[in-house]
């Protein structure tokens, strides 16, 4: 099991290579397959993870934990305010 059901979103799972089952609840599972992403919106919005994931087959996966992610987000709009600042003083690209 990559992430439960109701439990805190602390990483993301880049899915690289295999199938996952996708299940809310005790209701239809959905499948996922390579290239994909578990917990995307849950860690950005910090919410419990809301659909229990589970392997189906091997599964090869990048391991993002959730901190990673708010300093990568940090970062990436940091770099875009300091870009749109050299744009517009500069008067272009």
């Amino acid at each position: 099991t990559l992430a439960q059901e109701g439990h805190p979103a602390d990483s993301l799972h880049f899915v690289l290579d295999g199938r996952v089952g996708m299940q809310r609840g005790r209701g239809v599972r959905d499948e996922l397959t390579a290239p994909d992403v578990i917990n995307f919106e849950e860690v950005l919005e910090g919410h419990p993870v809301r659909r229990t994931a589970t392997a189906m087959e091997p599964v090869i996966t990048l391991t993002m934990a959730a901190p990673a992610m708010s300093w990568a987000a940090r970062i990436t709009s940091e770099m875009s305010a300091i870009s749109a600042a050299m744009t517009a003083r500069t008067g272009g690209p």
